[in-house]
């Protein structure tokens, strides 16, 4: 559990303007026990309903920071690809009741490697409100379907992503 920890503190770091070694070593060796850890509990894990209390507070949420962003004065590309982000998250959201906790893992998964990926683009605009509203939200999302989802459902296929890359988390 404290690589869950450990990792959730490396996303909430709001100081991405760090050399990137700084966060690779901390977080390969957070998914390296993560990994180990999610096979473990795979045959005691199930998934658990999302309280529908906490998917409307999300949509909400989505909806806030798509408004915002709009209105932002960011690099118009970075934008494009947050609402893109925004609008996976959305779309999962709103079909939890028909498709399960399936695609909002995808979601979650999809925009927590958007963050690893666009790390510089985004340490640029750290001071913007909008670009954290929508760090905020990547962490809420995490948090909420940890409590749902078993541990391998979530961490095992981006965590698999990182590590078959060709690439080692380090680099």
């Amino acid at each position: 559990m404290r690589s869950i920890n450990s990792v959730e503190q490396l996303l909430k770091s709001t100081n991405y303007a760090n050399p990137w070694h700084t966060v690779s070593t901390p977080l390969q060796q957070a998914l390296n026990a993560l990994e180990f850890s999610a096979e473990r509990m795979n045959a005691f894990s199930s998934e658990r309903a999302i309280p529908r209390a906490d998917v409307d507070e999300l949509l909400q949420q989505v909806r806030l920071v798509r408004q915002s962003l709009n209105e932002a004065e960011i690099d118009v590309e970075l934008k494009r690809q947050l609402l893109r982000q925004l609008d996976e998250i959305d779309v999962a959201l709103t079909n939890y009741n028909l498709r399960g906790a399936d695609g909002v893992v995808t979601a979650m998964n999809a925009s927590v490697g958007f963050v690893v990926r666009m790390k510089d683009k985004i340490s640029e605009v750290t001071s913007v409100k909008e670009v954290n509203d929508f760090l905020d939200l990547v962490i809420k999302l995490e948090t909420i379907v940890t409590r749902a989802v078993a541990y391998t459902t979530i961490g095992l296929p981006a965590i698999q992503a990182l590590l078959s890359s060709g690439q080692s988390v380090a680099q």
